[in-house]
């Protein structure tokens, strides 16, 4: 029983310890988060890319900028966000039907 209880001791104390580590995160966004739109520009796409954009940057207090990268069937805008940093400050606005390809999941797209 007591190896029980300390062994709970242990775990809280290893919580608290993280504690204020976890508290002290930098808060996301810290930058302007880029939103790839791989449509034409004027487009639904498009259009409601930028209502969601303005609704982010009221929420979060920070710029999310929309880039419009259409062009071979949306391969070029999603190939742009599969080769950038995966540190969420670049996102992809797609249709349903072009987030289910497979090229969206991989990165070698000729096979």
């Amino acid at each position: 029983m007591t190896v029980l209880r300390r062994r709970d001791a242990l775990i809280l104390l290893a919580a608290m310890a993280a504690a204020p580590r976890a508290l002290a995160a930098e808060d996301y966004p810290s930058r302007p988060v880029r939103i790839i739109a791989p449509f034409g520009a004027g487009g639904p796409t498009d259009v409601f890319s930028r209502i969601v954009a303005d609704e982010l940057q009221r929420a979060l207090h920070q710029a999310f900028v929309i880039e419009n990268r259409p062009g071979a069937g949306t391969t070029i805008g999603t190939d742009v966000v599969a080769h950038s940093a995966p540190d969420g400050y670049t996102l992809l606005m797609c249709r349903p039907r072009n987030a289910s390809t497979k090229r969206c999941f991989r990165t070698n797209t000729t096979s």
